[in-house]
């Protein structure tokens, strides 16, 4: 019985770390993309973010996901977040950032910055 629940937690956990599929690791950060064809943005992504001082002492997740128009970009954000609470300068220093998102890596491609949950579910779309 031990040894069927013991495969059983490991198949489980297995199946967690694979649901937001491959990623890039860099210190702290981890980027994950769906895609194959993705994992050159993803590393660019990685590298935009250790360029500009983004990388946090605590793990940081990014999820990089393609939508009709371009890509979106998912941040995780703390635990106790309220849309409505965000203040004005922290929404322009997250427009100031899309838009360098934009001009260093998706010049071409639509893009979307989307503050989520630990589950990359969307709490706050940056417009």
């Amino acid at each position: 019985m031990k040894k069927t629940f013991f495969i059983f937690l490991i198949l489980f956990l297995a199946s967690c770390a694979q649901e937001y599929g491959n990623r890039v690791v860099g210190g702290n950060l981890s980027v994950y993309y769906i895609d194959s064809k993705d994992e050159a943005l993803a590393s660019k992504l990685a590298v935009f973010w250790k360029k500009h001082d983004l990388i946090a002492e605590a793990p940081q997740d990014i999820k990089l996901s393609r939508t009709e128009e371009g890509y979106r970009i998912s941040l995780i954000i703390h635990d106790n977040f309220e849309a409505e609470m965000i203040r004005f300068n922290e929404r322009k220093a997250l427009l100031e950032l899309r838009a360098m998102l934009k001009d260093e890596i998706f010049q071409d491609q639509g893009i979307e910055l989307v503050l989520s949950d630990d589950q990359f579910k969307p709490l706050l779309q940056i417009k």
